[in-house]
């Protein structure tokens, strides 16, 4: 569950065959051994929420104003996603989303947008109606008896389970663009912009345009054009040798092979001598273009400084001027004032 690209489907699936199949071992009844998987499952998918929410989502989301931009906090449909999972209780469209959206995704992005754990708990309980068909499924592959009939309902349900989850997912989609249009005085009012994100996004903006200048052809120097040239060179060869001449880099291995008899033990003779030549390549051309990007982004924040440097000095300039325009002139004095310092 903690592996972002990681869905949940295969999980609730794999526990159902490898928690039946230890607990019929150890002389549990069938039908109680698969309820056993099912509930671990699905008490997983909640704790599973609880730490990417609170741990992931949460801890960085508030500390980072940089994973809050990336993840476009401001954007109207992220708002309109907001509002409608602030609403307390069960509600469909909060349902739809839940259960419906990627598992790692949905629960850190819940996280960072600092909702309550409990009402996204509590709006997580529908995926059971996922969780136990899956993990039955999966119970049902550890049965012996082939012409049993659970094995035949065994595909029935693993389609079930996907069409709840794609029509959840279709839906969430739905209501979150229908709040975006329909609700936007509520959504201004209990989702408003993140004021630190913006400033950040404009930041960044500036940055990316002088990058921009930065790596244009005629802007780099005769080091960098001919470190270019080189360097794209060896990048290509490397990739097409890798792609077109792979069997010459790798020795074929296959997963029933054995490291001890066909590797000699070591697992890094599966590359040959010609493959680590062409892995060096690459790799000293990925070495190359991380230390342009590094040289480049140092230049443009030195550029970024400078010019922050010199807008504080002229606004300081400018506010002396106002407060020296706004002292009031003293009036003239008067003869009997004249005399008197004489």
């Amino acid at each position: 569950f903690l592996l972002p690209p990681v869905p949940g489907l295969p999980v609730y699936l794999a526990g159902g065959i490898v928690l039946t199949a230890n607990a019929v071992s150890a002389g549990w009844n069938f039908y109680y051994a698969a309820l056993y998987a099912c509930l671990i499952a699905y008490i997983l998918k909640l704790l599973a929420i609880a730490l990417q929410q609170k741990v992931i989502g949460q801890m960085y989301g508030r500390k980072s104003v940089g994973i809050r931009a990336a993840v476009n906090i401001n954007s109207l449909d992220l708002r309109a996603m907001k509002l409608i999972l602030s609403k307390p209780g069960l509600t469909f469209p909060k349902i739809c989303i839940l259960v419906g959206g990627p598992d790692w995704p949905t629960s850190v992005l819940t996280g960072i947008l600092g909702l309550p754990l409990i009402q996204m708990l509590i709006g997580s309980l529908p995926v059971i109606v996922i969780v136990f068909p899956m993990g039955f499924s999966g119970a049902v592959l550890t049965l012996d008896d082939e012409d049993n009939i659970l094995l035949q309902y065994s595909p029935a349900m693993l389609t079930i389970s996907l069409m709840i989850q794609g029509m959840a997912l279709v839906l969430a989609v739905h209501y979150t663009k229908q709040t975006a249009e329909e609700c936007m005085d509520e959504i201004e009012v209990n989702c408003p912009i993140d004021k630190e994100v913006e400033e950040y996004q404009e930041a960044k903006k500036v940055q990316s345009k002088m990058t921009q200048r930065e790596i244009e052809w005629h802007s780099l120097n005769t080091k960098w054009k001919v470190g270019h040239c080189v360097f794209v060179v060896i990048m290509m060869i490397s990739i097409h040798t890798l792609q077109f001449l792979g069997s010459s880099c790798f020795q074929p291995f296959e997963v029933q092979n054995s490291i001890e008899e066909d590797l000699d033990g070591n697992v890094l003779n599966v590359v040959t001598t010609f493959g680590w030549v062409t892995l060096g390549l690459f790799s000293l051309a990925s070495l190359y273009l991380f230390i342009f990007t590094k040289a480049i982004g140092y230049r443009v924040k030195a550029e970024m400084k400078k010019a922050d440097a010199e807008n504080k000095g002229i606004k300081a300039e400018v506010t002396i001027a106002s407060e020296e325009d706004d002292v009031p002139i003293p009036p003239p004095k008067s003869k009997e004032e004249h005399e008197l310092e004489a």
